[in-house]
């Protein structure tokens, strides 16, 4: 076995190091340090060979650093030029400073916009409070901060099959609870009650921010909480109001979610003209953006899937898939559209798998 070294420079192995060696590995140490210096010395710039002030000797050496200003970030955006700053921390910190000297100018801004509609939404709601109570009923029931009491108008129009809490100056119960609990106790009582506040506060909603979606977009978004039934029961509902019908249609500018449910519903009831009015008004609603569009084909679709009947799915790929861009479908290739920013993307990305068996084919023949 071979004896233990001492150090780095315990060059006889006699397990430690003595000041000869020590010595040595100092000379070692001084060499190294010259070779750096004559090494360095080739591209520094060595102030005493100058004569010139100190100040004028710094700026010599500033010279050899000023590389930053070719990559540093782009300030002219807020009107920052490199040039006019010595080091490149200065210019950084400038930069950090013009961007939240902009970004509080825009809050600012923003919340000055949001606080003036606020006052003009709450100059229209007490104009409506003021004048409105003698022509329509939905002045009876907003409040000042501009809710309905769906609940206390209800329990004033209609004889109510089960209790629902008292509301006075402000909200209890949303409505899609208030239909749930009529539904378990009398589905068809349900429906004339939800049409009858469709008619009476939608076309009010501008007092309420949120009347859209409580009236409909959250009951679509909830039929399958409802009552065993209750979606069969609003198809044949729609399909005999048709003024029902064009109040769930105009109610809000964006798809909603839910909606391929009860499409699906009128298509396996029969009620045709209920499903194709749905279908087409969504599909409007979902116009110029290209992910809704494929959503609402995708949700229908899967709503659609039966084993035990195909009649549903073959009335969708019939008369509804025609009423779609051509979007090929990349399942195949584990492509989802939604997870694309653009159409564009989505193509390329699809081209680029559907002809990957082309290369594979070549290289197989290579």
């Amino acid at each position: 076995m071979g004896k233990k070294r001492g150090g780095l420079f315990d060059f006889n192995r006699d397990g430690k190091e003595s000041i000869g060696e020590m010595y040595v590995a100092y000379q070692m140490y001084q060499k190294w340090l010259k070779r750096k210096e004559e090494k360095n010395s080739s591209y520094k710039v060595d102030p005493y060979d100058y004569k010139m002030e100190e100040h004028e000797d710094e700026d010599i050496f500033q010279e050899e650093d000023n590389s930053w200003r070719d990559y540093c970030q782009d300030g002219s955006e807020y009107g920052i030029d490199p040039e006019d700053f010595e080091t490149e921390e200065e210019y950084d910190e400038a930069i950090c400073e013009a961007r939240e000297e902009m970004e509080e100018e825009t809050i600012t801004l923003s919340f000055s916009i949001c606080n003036e509609e606020y006052e003009r939404k709450e100059r229209q709601r007490a104009e409506f409070l003021r004048s409105g109570k003698e022509q329509f009923i939905p002045a009876h029931y907003l409040t000042l901060e501009g809710d309905y009491l769906y609940a206390k108008a209800i329990k004033d129009h209609f004889t109510i099959p089960c209790a629902l809490q008292d509301e006075t100056v402000e909200r209890e119960m949303e409505f899609v609870q208030i239909l749930k609990k009529l539904a378990r106790r009398d589905m068809k009582f349900s429906l004339q009650v939800w049409d009858w506040c469709l008619k009476n506060f939608l076309p009010f909603s501008i007092y309420d921010d949120y009347c859209e979606r409580n009236l409909c977009k959250d009951v679509i978004l909830e039929l399958c909480d409802f009552p065993e039934g209750f979606t069969e029961q609003l198809v044949c509902y729609l399909k005999d109001h048709q003024e029902f019908l064009s109040e769930i249609i105009r109610a809000g500018d964006e798809p909603v979610y839910g909606m391929s449910v009860l499409i699906t519903a009128a298509i396996r009831g029969n009620a045709l003209l209920v499903a194709d009015v749905l279908f087409r008004s969504e599909l409007k609603k979902a116009e110029g953006d290209w992910k809704e569009t494929n959503k609402l084909a995708e949700d229908v679709i899967y709503e659609c899937k039966d084993y035990e009947e195909v009649e549903t799915i073959e009335y969708v790929r019939d008369n509804y898939l025609p009423l779609l861009a051509e979007v090929p479908d990349g399942s195949a290739y584990g492509l989802n559209p939604l997870f694309y920013q653009t159409e564009e993307e989505y193509l390329q990305a699809w081209e680029k798998q559907n002809k990957g068996w082309r290369r594979w084919d070549q290289n197989k023949e290579i």
